[in-house]
């Protein structure tokens, strides 16, 4: 009997284990990469930036299908859009695919929460192309140019601490076929 006892010992570890998303096995794409999130109107395209992939593993870096994952954003002026998807189920490969169709900036580091499973998985700052330096109008027109232009910290959209030619391609993508959202 007791030769069967560290068995159940490993395999009552390995059941619990594989039931519980990793923080750091999983990840947030394109998040983890720009240190945040960015949020644009959709229409009449989304802008690559804004469609994340959330892939939840667990601590053995196996994929986790079936888990519901959500993306709230905190108080700040986030202005969502009517096509915007904030939350999902991941699919055989432990992903779920959020859309993140909004417009304004909060630059608290916990602006945006990712929830896979009621765990948090990660916090970040929010940024957009629609942000006219008072916040989210649903569009991204001349006004934002204008607040891009200056070079607010809301423009940096991956994180490094100034408004440069990376920041400008995200903003060109949404400026140049103006995004906008009802």
């Amino acid at each position: 009997m007791k030769p069967l006892l560290p068995a159940l010992a490993i395999l009552a570890l390995a059941v619990s284990t594989s039931f519980s998303q990793s923080v750091v096995n999983s990840s947030v794409i394109p998040c983890d990469a720009l240190g945040g999130v960015i949020v644009c109107p959709d229409m009449p395209n989304p802008i690559p930036a804004t469609k994340v992939t959330v892939v939840v593993r667990d601590a053995g870096n196996n994929p986790m299908p079936n888990v519901p994952v959500n993306l709230g954003f905190g108080s700040g002026a986030i202005n969502v859009c009517p096509g915007a998807i904030l939350s999902g189920v991941t699919n055989a490969n432990g992903e779920a695919f959020l859309l993140l169709a909004a417009g304004g900036c909060d630059q608290n580091p916990s602006a945006a929460k990712i929830v896979a499973n009621g765990i948090p998985l990660r916090t970040f700052v929010v940024k957009s192309p629609d942000f006219d330096g008072a916040g989210g109008d649903k569009a991204v027109n001349l006004a934002d140019l204008a607040s891009f232009s200056s070079g607010v910290p809301c423009h940096d959209y991956d994180n490094n601490g100034t408004v440069g030619l990376s920041d400008l391609i995200v903003f060109a993508q949404a400026f140049v076929n103006p995004a906008w959202c009802p």
